[in-house]
């Protein structure tokens, strides 16, 4: 079900409970947001009709005592259990108690990434809840990044912030930053700040605005540069040009990462704690931990590095191959290592 069609349902019908998972995050929460809205809309005062609570906090059971008390001044009680993934098994038993008769004056409201994983020894929630809710006349809504178009899921991010967004600006901003939905969408958000009174968010608009993300895909590339990583480094080259950034500055911000990288190495060398590593460079926890194995033993030599980075500017000043090519070449050589 898409977002128009959940907003469709919601306008004739509000049923009980409703169960909203996958990996999509942005949909799953503007899913998860058009539901919960709908429901304020009918329970009187928030403050006695309104509950939150995280699947991940013991006292998530909790959620099902408050589905089943009468609204207060109001005609729907709205419940929601946000990341009810991580819920414990007595959650899961009491959800499936409360899912045989269900309150009609509440509605229940569960989010999260996923369901359970299978595991031994455990109630197989995973597939018993989503059957449960069906059962009793609920919803389930499984959104998956897989199989969505980000150039099209830009384009709806568009609309939905009062914008329009012509195809070759999506496909330059998916190229540009890449197919990661969370990230599209908050960056369909800068865009139409950006654009301002403007209805129309156009290329050149992508292009400013891609200027800024470059620094984030440099890290990308030297990351996967570090790490060997061959799939990331091309990749986020190719980002990096389709946005149409000048080679001799994406050159520049290649240099001085690199140059980064390799003052961690050298304080990995001499036995820095990783914490302070890490911090020398800024490097984000996901990137250190990728290349932080290669910091101490697997780095080319810093005379190697700065000599291939010195050969590559001065080509670009006069090869006739063209300066995105010797670009090309840097990347392919420092991988082929």
């Amino acid at each position: 079900m898409s977002v128009a069609d959940l907003q469709t349902q919601l306008r004739a019908k509000l049923k009980s409970v409703y169960l909203v998972v996958g990996d999509a995050a942005p949909l799953v929460q503007a899913s998860a947001k058009l539901i919960e809205t709908a429901g304020l809309k009918k329970c009187g005062l928030p403050a006695f009709n309104h509950s939150v609570f995280r699947g991940s906090e013991g006292e998530a059971v909790q959620s099902l005592s408050a589905a089943r008390t009468l609204p207060m001044m109001g005609a729907l009680r709205v419940v929601v259990v946000r990341e009810v993934g991580q819920a414990n098994d007595a959650f899961f038993e009491a959800l499936a108690d409360y899912l045989k008769d269900p309150s009609d004056t509440t509605l229940l409201l569960l989010v999260g990434e996923r369901m359970p994983k299978p595991e031994k020894g455990r109630p197989a929630w995973a597939s018993k809840i989503p059957k449960a809710i069906k059962a009793a006349g609920g919803e389930v809504l499984k959104l998956h990044s897989k199989g969505i178009q980000p150039e099209r899921f830009a384009a709806d991010a568009a609309r939905r912030a009062g914008k329009t967004l012509g195809r070759e600006a999506a496909y330059l901003l998916v190229e540009t930053i890449g197919p990661n939905l969370s990230q599209i969408g908050s960056e369909v958000g800068k865009l139409a700040l950006y654009a301002g009174d403007r209805d129309e968010i156009v290329v050149d608009d992508v292009r400013e605005v891609c200027a800024v993300l470059a620094d984030a895909v440099i890290w990308d590339l030297t990351t996967g540069l570090a790490a060997g990583d061959r799939p990331q480094a091309v990749s986020a080259l190719y980002r990096l040009q389709s946005s149409g950034d000048e080679p001799r500055r994406l050159l520049a911000l290649v240099t001085w990462k690199l140059r980064q990288l390799l003052v961690m190495a050298e304080m990995a060398r001499l036995g820095a704690p990783d914490d302070a590593i890490r911090r020398s460079s800024k490097m984000n926890f996901d990137d250190f931990r990728k290349v932080r194995p290669r910091l101490q033993n697997g780095m080319p030599a810093a005379a190697k590095v700065l000599t291939r980075l010195a050969r590559a500017n001065a080509q670009m000043n006069s090869h006739r191959a063209g300066a995105n090519r010797i670009l090309d070449a840097l990347v392919l050589e420092m991988l082929l290592d």
